[in-house]
């Protein structure tokens, strides 16, 4: 997600270099955290990719998505994305501070709400969530799925499924394009 949406609509030779620098960034980020048992920098790294992803796709919704109703659906699902990604690292920020408290907390309560002070599970839940609205969001950036128009029925439901492909026409309305 994050490679596609830095070099959407760059040559090849950046993508490559990009890549390139990538895989080498990670992989010394996470040697690093291995190597040296410390989770800051993996965590610095990981809060950058977040931030450059969200910021990106919210500046490339802007420029590369024409039906002006689909784009307005995609910034507000963007936006629910962030806000769900912030609540998981708020959450995980809590467990990571206050983990022998929620511990006990959970072993008073006992099963089954103990699970409701899992916050560390509700890290994980919450990333998933805003991570797959990323990326749906990220399917429509791409060329061949930037046609694609919003019909006024058509929900988050409908958007968080993936491209559709209905394809904006010279006349403005869609059509289905077969799948086979």
């Amino acid at each position: 997600m994050f490679h596609h949406v830095v070099t959407i609509n760059r040559g090849s030779g950046t993508k490559l270099a990009v890549f390139l620098a990538l895989t080498v960034t990670l992989s010394l980020a996470t040697w690093a955290h291995i190597r040296l048992g410390d989770s800051a920098l993996h965590q610095v790294v990981f809060g950058v990719m977040v931030v450059t992803v969200g910021y990106r796709t919210v500046k490339l919704l802007g420029k590369l998505i024409s039906d002006k109703r689909m784009g307005s659906k995609l910034r507000q699902l963007v936006r629910i994305g962030h806000i769900t990604l912030l609540a998981a690292y708020g959450l995980w920020l809590i467990d990571v501070f206050a983990c022998p408290s929620l511990r006990a907390v959970r072993h008073a309560i006992g099963l089954p709400f103990a699970w409701l002070f899992e916050l560390h599970g509700w890290w994980h839940i919450l990333t998933a969530i805003g991570v797959y609205i990323a990326m749906v969001v990220g399917e429509f950036l791409h060329e061949v799925n930037r046609g694609q128009v919003l019909e006024p029925e058509d929900g988050y439901l409908d958007i968080l499924k993936g491209p559709n492909l209905r394809e904006k026409q010279s006349g403005g309305k869609g059509r289905e394009l077969k799948t086979d």
